[in-house]
């Protein structure tokens, strides 16, 4: 199958999200303009989760290798956890998005075959494979295919790979995991979190990140936040 990869901006998040089941009028996907206190104190709280774009695939490949500092794979109580396997190519968005959706505890979706399958996963330990194939048998594959033929930059040529790559950072049972469905072999332990302190968890978490690539890293990042009414 081929498919497009998903613009990184929340007009885009933010339809497929509500196909999937998302109350918008609860819960909206808002870009973070940059990582000091002056432009995070812009993005309503409490986050439930955060959407990580960066580019250059070879990092993460580096970083599947050789956690960095603080992290740790297969670690951390992750029972309950919904971790996803992305199957296809260029749906890394899709899945970043599904593993905020999934594993946030304050976002309720509407009833429909996908909330039905998160509550299938947390209830009977589904793996990330089974997870995959049980996924593939809804529509999700078609709302990607939508959501990514939406945005406003030009689509690439058949078979181009973006050099970039989502992440989904959660809060679970008070603890900050890293889910990557392509490659990562598990989630990633990032360490406790205080309730109603993620933003700023992942933000330092990101900094290290830009450290530990001498700066020679762009990124974009969007939160998962209450919708201002």
């Amino acid at each position: 199958m081929q498919f497009y990869p998903l613009e990184a901006n929340p007009d885009s998040f933010n339809p497929l999200a509500s196909s999937i089941g998302l109350d918008l009028s609860q819960y909206t996907f808002v870009d973070i303009l940059g990582l000091d206190e002056e432009l995070l104190s812009l993005v309503p709280q409490p986050v439930a989760a955060i959407i990580m774009l960066a580019p250059g695939i070879e990092r993460w490949d580096d970083r599947n290798r050789v956690p960095h500092e603080g992290e740790a794979l297969d670690k951390g109580d992750r029972e309950g956890l919904v971790w996803i396997r992305q199957k296809f190519s260029n749906q890394c968005g899709t899945i970043a998005l599904l593993h905020a959706l999934a594993n946030s505890t304050s976002v309720q979706l509407r009833q429909g075959p996908i909330r039905s399958l998160f509550e299938k996963c947390r209830n009977e330990r589904v793996g990330p494979e089974e997870t995959a194939d049980l996924l593939a048998a809804t529509q999700i594959n078609d709302l990607h295919t939508t959501a990514s033929q939406t945005g406003q930059s030009r689509l690439p040529e058949p078979g181009v790979e973006p050099n970039n790559h989502y992440v989904a950072f959660v809060e679970h049972r008070g603890q900050v995991f890293e889910l990557d469905g392509a490659c990562r072999p598990t989630p990633v332990y990032h360490g406790p979190v205080k309730a109603g302190s993620l933003l700023h968890t992942v933000a330092e978490i990101v900094r290290q990140l830009i450290v530990h690539e001498e700066g020679k890293i762009n990124f974009n990042l969007m939160a998962l936040a209450p919708t201002v009414q």
